[in-house]
């Protein structure tokens, strides 16, 4: 979730840290020019907010000062952490939950190994500390948002499992496309919780429909012309799993096809398709149907 684009500082805010800065060193515009290696020009341009100034002159401030980088740029620490939680979207969440911040500033203080006391911690770290206290209210919010349809999943399952790891399955699902999406953004939450559910219910009337055809080959009261359908069946790798799925349900299993040993079965059954289709080809129909006949 984070960016790569950096927060930047309000020049107006820096101009009043810089007369401050100033005014506690007791320096005039000229003087303060001078020190800093400028022209008193320059620096008024700082100090009206008419500039930003450079790094280098951002960091010859401090070191005259001992006032720290990033407060010359973004203010108290505090200030800071929340400026950056707001830069990369989530201001609703510091809204809903205001203690954030505080909860933030606290734990930051053990990643700070700088040699200058008052240096702040990084815009990164800044974002590790907090996703520690936000995915665990984010993951909550999630499952209130998509309660609905989770509540409804289990009606079309396609995994092997009773209804509670129908929910599951489908729950996690949703989940793992949460860094499309932040906290308060309800409708694009159940978008993706809408798009997935419908995924899931097409599987399931998909595979279904599949298990229909699939089983119209094994039906005793049919004609005997299982052997032809089943080699051009076989012949296109999606009938290959389809067969596959079927034999696995008959003994109440589940045909897992991202596992790599899947690959190598539903070779094994295409090949069995060519030797059938060479079987088919040598002999006639009406031989074929008195090798399948009627119990």
């Amino acid at each position: 979730m984070s960016s790569n684009i950096m927060l930047k500082p309000n020049k107006d805010l820096v101009a009043v840290r810089l007369i401050e800065i100033r005014d506690e060193l007791g320096l005039s515009i000229a003087a303060m020019a001078e020190k800093l290696g400028i022209s008193k020009s320059t620096f008024n341009s700082y100090i009206r907010a008419l500039a930003m100034p450079p790094e280098e002159i951002i960091y010859k401030v401090s070191i005259m000062s001992g006032k720290s980088i990033e407060w010359i740029k973004f203010g108290e620490e505090f200030d800071y952490i929340r400026q950056v939680i707001e830069f990369k979207g989530f201001e609703q969440f510091l809204s809903d939950f205001p203690d954030t911040v505080d909860k933030v500033l606290e734990a930051c203080q053990e990643y700070k190994v700088y040699p200058i006391e008052n240096r702040y911690v990084s815009d990164l770290i800044v974002m590790q500390v907090f996703y520690q206290f936000y995915y665990p209210i984010f993951d909550k919010y999630i499952d209130e948002v998509i309660k609905m349809y989770v509540d409804e999943i289990h009606k079309y399952p396609i995994y092997t499992g009773d209804d509670e790891y129908q929910r599951y399955k489908y729950s996690t699902r949703v989940h793992m496309m949460k860094n499309q999406v932040k906290y308060g953004e309800k409708e694009k939450i159940l978008h993706i919780a809408e798009t997935e559910f419908k995924n899931r219910v097409d599987s399931y009337f998909r595979d279904s429909n599949n298990k229909k055809s699939i089983k119209d080959f094994f039906k005793k009261d049919s004609e005997p012309s299982f052997f032809p359908n089943f080699h051009e069946k076989l012949k296109d790798r999606n009938g290959a799993k389809e067969i596959i799925r079927y034999l696995a349900h008959i003994y109440k299993e589940d045909f897992n096809i991202r596992n790599e040993i899947a690959d190598e079965i539903i070779e094994a059954f295409e090949e069995l398709g060519l030797n059938l289709e060479k079987i088919s080809s040598k002999y006639s129909k009406k031989e074929l149907k008195e090798v399948f006949i009627k119990e």
